[in-house]
C-alpha cells in the first residue's frame, strides 16, 4: 500500500506467501507514505486481525516505509502475528513511527530470531513466543501462548494459556 493515508484493517486474515510481492523480499502488509514528510495524516491501525509470513526473509508487516520514512504513526492492537515461513522479522517499522502503540498482540516466532526493528512509543501487553524479543516494553510476556492447533493454522487460545486476559481494554 504505497503512497496511502489513513488505512486500517480490522478483523483479517493476512496470509503472506512467497508470491505476494512478486521475487521482492519485502513481503506482507506494506504501509508507507511515500508522498510528503510533511503530511501528518497517514496513520496505520490494524486491530484483531491474523497476520501469518509463510516465506522466509519477509515481513508480517512493513510499517514506516522500507524506501520511504514518512510514516507518522501505527497503531497495531489485538492482532496475532504468526511466522511459520523460517527466519524472518515478525513486524518491522524503518521509522521512528511518531505515535506508535504496539499493544495486546501476540507475536509467534519461528526461527527465533523475528525482531520488532523498532522501539514502539507503547509497547505493552504483547505476548512474545520463540522471537528474538525476551524483554522489554510494560506487561509484556514472553511466553508460548498455547494455540489450539497452529500446525494447521487454528490460532485461537487454549483455556489455560498465558496470554488470556494479559491485555488491557484502554
Amino acid at each position: 500500500m504505497v503512497g496511502s493515508k489513513g488505512i486500517t484493517v480490522e478483523d483479517s486474515i493476512v496470509n503472506q506467501s512467497s508470491n505476494t510481492a512478486g521475487a521482492s523480499t519485502h513481503r506482507g502488509l506494506f504501509a508507507c507514505e511515500g508522498n510528503s514528510s510533511g503530511s501528518s495524516d497517514n496513520l496505520l491501525t490494524v486491530t484483531g486481525s491474523v497476520i501469518q509470513v509463510a516465506a522466509s526473509n519477509s515481513f508480517g508487516m512493513l510499517v514506516g516505509g522500507y524506501y520511504v520514512a514518512d510514516w507518522d504513526g501505527a497503531t497495531i492492537t489485538g492482532n496475532t502475528i504468526i511466522n511459520v515461513g523460517g527466519a524472518s522479522n515478525n513486524l518491522y517499522g524503518n521509522t521512528t513511527l511518531n505515535p506508535s502503540i504496539f499493544k495486546n498482540n501476540i507475536f509467534q516466532g519461528d526461527g527465533g530470531s523475528e525482531v520488532l526493528n523498532h522501539t514502539p512509543a507503547t509497547n505493552a501487553n504483547n505476548c512474545f513466543s520463540n522471537t528474538a524479543i525476551t524483554s522489554g516494553g510494560t506487561n509484556n510476556l514472553f511466553v508460548d501462548p498455547q494455540f489450539v492447533d497452529s500446525a494447521n493454522g487454528d490460532y485461537r487460545l487454549r483455556p489455560s494459556s498465558p496470554c488470556i486476559g494479559a491485555g488491557t481494554a484502554s
